[in-house]
This record gives structure tokens, C-alpha cells and sequence, in this order.
């Protein structure tokens, strides 16, 4: 030992601890050593905007605990350059920074991802975000692992999944069945951009709910902002925006009629009279929109 006093020497005895001067050490018996069990950080899930009470809202947030594996934390950083280090004429050992598994490019198409950044060439063996392929094709291996609850409570649109269930205790079953299949196919869910227990969603557009259907205001509002189409192909964008809501207009067909025909092949763009008030109507229309409910077939 280097120096000439021990602090601490009460303590020391109480817990049977053992100073060895030859080998400079402390010797800790094996009764006295105690293993922390490892705490780890609960999964937190924003439940406040549903009508659950508390135990329903426990019951929930044990589910998703049960599953920690399958809610990532990484943060939405694109990383250029994680280090450098030179290897000589060793080959690195490579490793994957994300546990996101993307899908594998067929080997005919990898070199029509080659890009060339500051030093070399290189391309995509998994596919990247951006290519035209990928929605459709993230589709598919979406529609494959949740297959077997496809069409039964499960809806899926790209990577939107639509879980709808009649009652709390099934709609508890059918989330445990969605998040065994996203975890045994090594997928992961981003919780910030989930909703769950919720009577009432925005989707596609709509806002929708047990018996209802009713315009996204949010979208209408955008809508009804356009100034009028100087050209047919801003015409054609307009129609491709109401078009989804045309369900929600009333003889939807002859209003837009003045506009349709701006759009035939051929035709000498000219905004009239009879083009405006077809484009105001459909405008005033959105603004009216009905509420959409089932009918009720015992009335």
C-alpha cells in the first residue's frame, strides 16, 4: 500500500473485507457480493387521448412491455461516416448499426443503385429509401408476414396497419397477435407514430370511426385554397384531389362535367365562365360535406 492510513476501517470489518498489502487488493467474500437485477427502461406510450380507464390503460401498457424488442428508439439519423480505421491488408468485421432489416436488391438489379460519393463507387445490397420499387415492394413482404390476419381485423395499406376489433379484451388479443408476427419477422415499430385504443382515427383522407365517416378538414382546407387551374394538367390535379371525396358530393358526375372536358385530348384549355362555377361548386360542396354513417336496416 502507498499510504500510511486506511479510511474507511469500520466499514471494512463490519462487511468481513479483507486487505492484502502483498498483492495490493481487496478481497470481498462471496456472501457479500450481490447481483443488481438489470432495470430496464419501461415502454411509455401516450394513452391520453383515448376514453380507456385505468385499468385498461395498465392493460395496455403491459402488452407493449412484453414486447420491448419490437419498439425501437434509434433516432431518424442519416449517418456519412460512422469512424475510419485502418485496416491494412485486413478485412474489417462488419456489423450492422440498425436492427431495421431491409429488404435484399436481386443480385441483376444491385448495380442500379451504384452511386459515387468522395471515394470509390458503391452500391446498395438492401434496399435504400427512394426507390420507385421499394413501396410496392415493402408492400408485399407486408402483406406476407401478416397474412394469416389479413382481411380477418387487419387492414394494411404500405406501412399503415389498421387493427380494428369489436371489444377492449379482443382488440388486446388482436394487438398481441400483430406484434408477435412484426417481431418474429424482425421488424420493429417507431411508437411516436403509432396510435392505438383509439375510436376514431385520420386515415387516407377521412376521419373515420365506429359508424362514420366524415372529410379530413385538414386536406378539405387544401382543397378549397386552390386558386383555379391555368393548364389541364393542373386540372387533372385538382380532379385527382376531389375525386377521392366524391363520395361526399352529391351528383359529383355533372358538376365536374366543365372540367372534364378541359381534360380531352385535343381540347384548347379555356377557362369560362362554366369552368369557374364548376370549380366553386365542388369547393362549396367539400365544405358541406355530409357525415357518412352506416344505414340501419331494422329502420
Amino acid at each position: 500500500m502507498q499510504y500510511k492510513c486506511i479510511l474507511g476501517i469500520d466499514f471494512m470489518k463490519e462487511s468481513k473485507l479483507t486487505l492484502d498489502f502483498d498483492q495490493k487488493s481487496l478481497i470481498i467474500p462471496d456472501d457479500q457480493i450481490k447481483q443488481l437485477p438489470k432495470r430496464e427502461k419501461p415502454v411509455e406510450i401516450d394513452l391520453s387521448d383515448t376514453k380507456l380507464d385505468e385499468g385498461q390503460k395498465q392493460k395496455i401498457r403491459n402488452l407493449f412491455n412484453g414486447f420491448k424488442e419490437l419498439f425501437s428508439d434509434q433516432p431518424g439519423l442519416t449517418h456519412i461516416l460512422y469512424h475510419e480505421i485502418d485496416t491494412g491488408d485486413k478485412e474489417p468485421v462488419l456489423s450492422r448499426p440498425y436492427r431495421y432489416d431491409r429488404l435484399a436488391i436481386s443480385q441483376k438489379d444491385i448495380e442500379k443503385t451504384a452511386f459515387i460519393p468522395r471515394n470509390g463507387t458503391f452500391a446498395f445490397l438492401r434496399m435504400p429509401f427512394g426507390l420507385s420499387g421499394a413501396a410496392p415492394n415493402f408492400q408485399k413482404v407486408i402483406d406476407i408476414i401478416l397474412k394469416s390476419v389479413i382481411g380477418r381485423f387487419v387492414s394494411v395499406y404500405m406501412d399503415d396497419v389498421i387493427i380494428t376489433s369489436p371489444s377492449f379484451n379482443e382488440h388486446l388479443y388482436h394487438l398481441k397477435q400483430v406484434f408477435t408476427l412484426l417481431r418474429d419477422a424482425g421488424l420493429t415499430l417507431n411508437k411516436d407514430k403509432c396510435q392505438f385504443a383509439r375510436d376514431k382515427l385520420k386515415y387516407l383522407g377521412l376521419v373515420i370511426s365506429k359508424k362514420e365517416n366524415e372529410t379530413d378538414y385538414s386536406k378539405v382546407k387544401a382543397i378549397t385554397e386552390m386558386k383555379p387551374p391555368k393548364n389541364s394538367k393542373k386540372v387533372s390535379k385538382f380532379l385527382g384531389m376531389v375525386g377521392w371525396y366524391q363520395k361526399f358530393i352529391p351528383q359529383y358526375a355533372d358538376i365536374c362535367d366543365p372540367l372534364y372536358r378541359l381534360k380531352k385530348k385535343g381540347a384548347k384549355f379555356n377557362w369560362s365562365t362554366e369552368a369557374q362555377d364548376s370549380f366553386d361548386k365542388i369547393k362549396r360542396a367539400l365544405t358541406e360535406a355530409p357525415v357518412l354513417q352506416l344505414p340501419n336496416f331494422t329502420e
